[in-house]
């Protein structure tokens, strides 16, 4: 059902951005925050693990995170916390439940503040993700987001796929 509402919300973008042959304006003011999401869309940017030091070997990964609510076509933003969780080796949603990440990073609202970015589908969070001393083995990981509203139940994304070059 997520992975269904994750699909009509990313329509309901694109077609927001353009499809139909007006382009729409994204507001150069951040919108006010919400409690409710109904979706997260999740991307590595780019879609591999960055060295950002003159060591060898790569450092972390660079996200960008919308959210979504069912009846808004632009990503708003969100209060309460959002959470990254990073799996070694390719995980699939349905596994995730029981395996432990090697490392999860957890940001408040406030924090989030710092790091909204403007997009052409609207609004959202850029966030880079290093992984410090834990460094993956693998020459794969899974990330996966989860918001965590001040009152109800999580909301989790689809995990994505980020190679790891050594």
């Amino acid at each position: 059902m997520r992975r269904v509402a994750a699909v009509c919300l990313s329509l309901a973008a694109v077609m927001a951005t353009g499809c139909t042959g007006r382009v729409r304006s994204v507001s150069p003011t951040p919108p006010s925050p919400v409690t409710r999401v109904d979706a997260i869309n999740l991307w590595a940017v780019p879609p591999v693990a960055i060295n950002w030091d003159d060591m060898p070997g790569p450092d972390g990964v660079q996200v960008n995170v919308f959210l979504y609510q069912v009846d808004r076509a632009a990503p708003v933003l969100m209060k309460g916390t959002l959470e990254f969780s990073l799996y070694e080796g390719r995980r699939h949603a349905d596994a995730l439940r029981e395996a432990k990440p090697l490392r999860t990073w957890t940001y408040t609202e406030q924090e989030l503040a710092t790091r909204q970015v403007r997009g052409i589908a609207g609004w959202g969070y850029g966030i880079q993700l290093g992984w410090g001393l834990q460094v993956p083995n693998s020459d794969i990981i899974t990330l996966v987001a989860c918001y965590r509203p001040p009152k109800g139940a999580p909301i989790y994304s689809s995990p994505i796929i980020i190679a790891v070059s050594k």
